[in-house]
């Protein structure tokens, strides 16, 4: 696993080095630039909707594989986690707040079916970069960590061409498995079965700029 990681990371470091050297576009590949934002929650938290904003942003590179598909390999910095935002917080709430920002690789797919509208899905796995935590009396504390080094997640969602250059996008990601070391307590719900752990889950809204013409 530590050699994966490492190898993970010496890609995501090579990956920009290899698309600045590419062309804006060649005949097989097409990059650009991926910017959103993030609202995120955390089944398992205790707490109800997507009140945790955060930054989505990144390099892509995209290749055709028929008119209508597009095979896309992004790489993303990413802010998730929850917070409770409400006036009256939820007496059972875990935390007032607590991000977790990720290094991520999204593998996704695309599939154009009525004019400039299509759906998009995928596969991603995120290294953790980073944990911030504010207790419920409202006191940061450094020395928390509850997020595993990797994460696996699925995306769904939905694309609209707007022009040659720019792309906007809507998204659905979700944890795959337990992201957290927490082994026991709370539980998340699964296909009706409850399970140990917490799931990240985040809706993304956003556009992707490509450096030359699609």
């Amino acid at each position: 696993m530590k050699c994966f990681i490492r190898i993970l990371r010496f890609y995501v470091l090579l990956f920009p080095v290899l698309i600045s050297s590419l062309p804006a576009q060649t005949n097989f590949f097409r990059s650009g630039i991926l910017v959103g934002v993030n609202g995120s929650q955390i089944t398992g938290d205790n707490m109800v909707g997507f009140d945790k904003g955060g930054a989505l942003i990144g390099p892509f590179v995209e290749h055709d594989l028929t008119e209508f598909s597009t095979f896309r390999m992004e790489i993303v910095f990413s802010m998730k986690g929850s917070a409770d935002t409400k006036s009256n917080p939820d007496a059972n709430r875990n935390w007032d707040l607590y991000r977790v920002n990720y290094l991520e690789v999204p593998l996704m797919y695309d599939w154009k079916v009525y004019q400039d509208f299509g759906f998009t899905g995928g596969l991603a796995i995120g290294i953790n970069v980073g944990e911030y935590y504010i207790d419920r009396n409202n006191t940061a504390v450094p020395s928390f960590s509850l997020a595993k080094k990797l994460e696996y997640s699925y995306l769904l969602g939905g694309l609209y061409e707007h022009s040659e250059k720019m792309e906007f996008f809507i998204r659905y990601q979700s944890s795959i498995i337990n992201f957290s070391t927490a082994g026991n307590t709370p539980f998340f719900q699964l296909w009706r079965q409850r399970k140990p752990g917490y799931l990240n889950v985040v809706a993304s809204f956003g556009l992707r700029y490509y450096f030359g013409q699609k």
